[in-house]
This record gives C-alpha cells, structure tokens and sequence, in this order.
C-alpha cells in the first residue's frame, strides 16, 4: 500500500498533468464556435478552466488523439482518456494550482507553451509543502483554433529562500 508521500506525489504528478492540460482550457461555447485563435488566448483561458476544475473544458483543447507523458513514463492517449483521468485527479482531491508564468515559443501554426504552475499541498501533521511544476506543450493551429498535440511535465520541490 501506498504510503502519504507517494500518494501526495501521485496527485501531484496528476495534478500537474491536469496543469499543463490546462494551460490551454476554455470554455465549451468558445470551442463550439472555434478554440483560441492565439497562444496567449490559450494560456488565458486555461487558468479559467483549471479554477472551475472542469476536465471536459480541460480536455477539449487538446488534439483528438492529443498525449500526455508523465514523469513516471505513462502516457494518456486521447480526449476521452484525458478528461476521465483529470475527472479521476480533481474528486481525489487533486490540489489547487497557481499559473506562475508562461510564455510561448513559435510562429503563426505550431510552437510550444513553457510554463511554470505551482501547488501547495497540505500534509496531515506537518507544514504544507510547496510544489513547482514546469509544463512543456506542444501546440498548433488547427482550423478549429490552437490546440494542445503533446503535453509533458515534472514537479519538483519549492526551495526554501
């Protein structure tokens, strides 16, 4: 069984991955009518999403069969895939995540979202751990809006200042 620490990792690691989904988010309507038509757009709308804590908005600004690969080397394949397992992080109690700062890197059709969340995890009996997350996406401009095609992260510690 499990113990506290690798349980705290694991939804992190699924937290993160619902981050860096995130990162690109919006409301169902906008997608209906069109995704974002900017990176930056993406960006904004991902923190909404994220707040709302909605994994079908989360998960439709992904590539039909858009991936996630983790730090542990699993792989979520898929829309379908995706908005279930951040369904699944969210009611285990998924902790809340903070965009710190983003920025893209690309031209007019395809590029990459480099950005950095962070989450505080609160830990029975203990001080809350402060938890950084670097997310890497890979996106391009579809004729439905940007959309996420590639979604990679890692978490690690807050140091102490």
């Amino acid at each position: 069984m499990p113990g506290p620490r690798q349980t705290r990792r694991r939804m992190i690691q699924g937290g993160a991955a619902v981050l860096s989904l995130a990162v690109l988010a919006a409301a169902r309507p906008a997608l209906a009518q069109g995704g974002p038509q900017t990176p930056a757009e993406l960006v904004r709308q991902f923190g909404a999403a994220l707040e709302a804590r909605d994994a079908g908005r989360i998960a439709g600004f992904y590539a039909e069969q858009g991936i996630i690969l983790n730090p542990r080397g699993n792989t979520t394949v898929g829309r379908d895939e995706i908005r279930a397992s951040l369904a699944r992080n969210f009611a285990a109690g998924q902790p809340q995540l903070r965009l710190v700062n983003a920025r893209f890197d690309g031209d007019a059709e395809v590029g990459v979202i480099l950005g950095i969340w962070e989450a505080e995890i609160a830990v029975q009996g203990q001080a809350p751990q402060r938890r950084r997350i670097r997310s890497m996406l890979f996106v391009r401009r579809t004729p439905d809006g940007w959309r996420i095609f590639a979604d990679m992260f890692q978490d690690y510690p807050v140091q102490a200042s």
